[in-house]
């Protein structure tokens, strides 16, 4: 009986005091929580340290191990412990039971905790990696925290420090050792261009002619081929003379300074002979190729001239507006080939550049000097040709002239267009109802017959019943409804077919039509964009690429896009119309225009009766009729209250206001010139003529600045 009373209590504690146990068991885990947030960073050790030795709780435990690593100003501050136990706790984190989860979740064993502590901790080893500054802390920074947000940071910390060093070594072989590296490197082409140079260095130290022939000829591919060539010019320029300029010529004819050792070979000669003797260095070197400028470059001695205006009168002056040919004409023109057009009363003659007469005015009409001529027209309006000196080439006798060459000529008579020799006094073969310039060597004539192409020999390499025009280096001919692409020996690149085809774009990518369809063809004849995109109306003036970019059309949804030059949808069709392509595009939605960006994000500029596609961050708009200049945020450059607007260059533009008078101005809207202008007119692409009163200034598009008397 005593012993059952003693088996039954040994029992009834081993019960007791299991459950006490096991309750002591269970809770110590958040005991180590409890103490860490009380600062007893012994106890949280002790208890973290023990349970991370059982599996199940060892995630558990090792983020309170986390924290307690990563809480300041304490003993047991360690980032490497950290990150060691962070790692633990993300990557067993589901072998932990859903129970005990969501039992310690309190405590922050929850993922997106850990993926914060864990980012706490990268961020941590970053800026430990920053202060090393070195190569292989990035790179093991990268490699044991891959999913930090410092890791783009440390990429480009790791390559910055990677090139430099290897830069500073100075070799081509260090760049090549970047490159294998890292070849997504965001230095990968400074690595590259530094690869280029130090191998010209390297491959041309001795600064000699061989070296510098060798490496063109061995290392095409690099781009210092270029200062290989250079540093070969500059040694026929330190000799400075006809034969070491001859010599260069004669030994590099592939030189991209082949034109300027021409120049500077002219320019010698004429140095040591004088201006005199032009005549002599055209036959001693009949192949100069710029012939044409020879007395033109002698005659304006480097002096550039712009016309004026004063008291009605027209003189000259230069480009700093001094005055250098008093006003005493009714009218000039610019000077071409040292000789300027000047008109008194009715009648138009020809001056050098200090004002005097060369050619006394007696003609109704004249053209500016080409290729050392002019045609003149009499007072019975019959036309012929002249020199530089007003010597008649050719008695005023022909309908009209126009002016090929130097030496050969297409001239009207009675009977129509025919090809004249200056040198030999020779007519061509036979008349023309009509003509085109020549070139590259081949016109487009008209006849009764048809159409043919001829050279200047007038012999007949391409003859048709209709209509045909250059493309590029071939030619377009229609016949029955077809159309072909042939070359001047009439071998076709394109055979006929039923197609039809735009605006010729040798540039870029020329559009045809064929059975209902849109392609387009690039400059060899070939198609590049199969016959497969909508038609839509004028596309043969609107369907022309842009900017790499063309407009297309959606017959279906009956809406414009932009297509891409592989023929693919860069814009969707989904506009009633559509601009040309740019960084800010100018789209029809509904009645209204409104603009997007090159991705199709439409953008809050506002809408518009009419609109056009931005240009350098300003887009011309129209409301109510009027126009007006705006930038990307929508916000007025120039008002909305113009009569016209239209640009000039992508830099430049001019509009009319209310008044009547014209203004000149750039894409911010501001004013070249703050005088209304009378009259703007463009003279050439670098030129543009404004009139005041009787004031004349000149805007130079390439210098941007303004030309007026002083």
């Amino acid at each position: 009986m005593g012993r059952r009373i003693v088996f039954m209590y040994v029992v009834l504690c081993s019960a007791l005091f299991g459950n006490i146990f096991g309750t002591l068991k269970a809770q110590s885990l958040k005991t180590g929580f409890q103490s860490l947030e009380i600062n007893d960073y012994f106890k949280a050790k002790k208890v973290f340290d023990k349970k991370k030795k059982k599996k199940s709780l060892a995630p558990i435990a090792a983020l309170g191990l986390t924290k307690l690593y990563l809480r300041p100003q304490n003993v047991f501050q360690n980032i490497d412990s950290a990150y060691l136990n962070v790692v633990i706790a993300h990557h067993q984190f589901d072998a932990v039971k859903k129970r005990k989860q969501q039992k310690f979740a309190g405590y922050g064993f929850d993922k997106p905790y850990i993926d914060s502590v864990r980012q706490e901790v990268s961020t941590l080893f970053f800026n430990r990696a920053v202060e090393q500054n070195s190569e292989v802390a990035f790179v093991q920074f990268i490699q044991n925290h891959y999913w930090a947000k410092e890791v783009p940071k440390a990429i480009f910390f790791r390559d910055s420090l990677a090139y430099f060093d290897h830069l500073s070594r100075d070799f081509s072989e260090e760049m090549t050792l970047f490159l294998n590296k890292y070849p997504t490197s965001v230095f990968a082409q400074q690595a590259l261009e530094a690869f280029f140079r130090l191998q010209f260095e390297e491959e041309t130290q001795s600064k000699t002619k061989e070296a510098y022939e060798r490496f063109i000829a061995e290392f095409p591919e690099n781009p210092y081929t270029k200062e290989a060539d250079t540093r070969l010019f500059r040694f026929a320029q330190d000799l400075n003379t006809e034969k070491g300029y001859e010599k260069f010529l004669e030994r590099y004819p592939k030189s991209a300074h082949r034109n300027e050792a021409w120049r500077l070979l002219y320019r010698v000669y004429i140095k040591n002979n004088g201006l005199a003797l032009i005549n002599e260095f055209k036959k001693t070197y009949p192949n100069y190729p710029f012939m044409a400028e020879l007395e033109q470059e002698q005659a304006m001695l480097n002096m550039r001239l712009f016309p004026l205006m004063r008291n009605k009168k027209w003189g000259f002056m230069d480009q700093n507006g001094q005055v250098k040919i008093q006003p005493k004409f009714d009218f000039v023109e610019f000077f071409s080939q040292g000789r300027a057009i000047a008109q008194v009363g009715e009648l138009y003659g020809f001056i050098d550049v200090i004002g005097q007469w060369v050619i006394q005015p007696q003609f109704a009409d004249v053209s500016p000097f080409r290729y050392n001529l002019s045609v003149v027209t009499d007072s019975k309006g019959k036309t012929g040709v002249i020199n530089l000196f007003g010597e008649t080439v050719i008695q005023p006798r022909f309908e009209d002239i126009q002016i090929i060459n130097d030496d050969w000529l297409w001239v009207e008579d009675e009977s129509g267009w025919i090809l004249y020799q200056i040198s030999k006094n020779k007519f061509g073969k036979q008349h023309y109802a009509s003509v085109n310039d020549f070139e590259d060597g081949f016109a487009v004539v008209a006849d009764d017959s048809g159409f043919a192409l001829i050279d200047l020999q007038d012999n007949k390499l391409l003859a048709f019943p209709s209509e045909f025009e250059r493309f590029g280096e071939y030619f377009l001919v229609n016949w029955n409804d077809s159309t072909a692409i042939v070359n001047e020996l009439n071998d076709k690149i394109l055979p006929y077919n039923t197609w039809t085809v735009g605006a010729v774009n040798t540039k870029d990518f020329t559009p045809f039509e064929l059975n209902g369809f849109l392609g387009y063809l690039n400059e060899e004849g070939k198609i590049v964009i199969p016959a497969r995109l909508d038609v839509f109306p004028n596309w043969e003036l609107f369907a022309a690429f842009e900017n790499g970019h063309a407009k297309a059309y959606q017959s279906k949804a009956r809406k414009f896009g932009l297509i891409d030059q592989s023929g693919n949808w860069v814009v969707a069709a989904k506009y009633n119309d559509i601009s040309f392509h740019s960084d800010i595009i100018a789209v029809q939605l509904t009645d209204k225009w409104e603009y997007i960006s090159r991705n199709g994000v439409r953008l809050n500029i506002g809408l518009f009766d009419r609109a056009e596609s931005f240009v350098d961050g300003a887009g011309i708009v129209i409301r109510n009729g009027l126009y007006g200049l705006i930038n990307e945020r929508g916000e007025s450059l120039v008002p909305l209250e113009m009569r016209r607007m239209l640009r000039l260059n992508n830099q430049l533009l001019r509009w009319e206001d209310q008044s009547g008078k014209h203004w000149l101005g750039d894409n911010q809207g501001k004013k070249i010139l703050d005088l209304g202008s009378d009259k703007i007119e463009r003279i050439d692409d670098q030129i543009v003529r404004l009139i005041v009163d009787e004031n004349v200034y000149y805007y130079l598009l390439k210098e941007k600045r303004l030309v007026f008397a002083q």
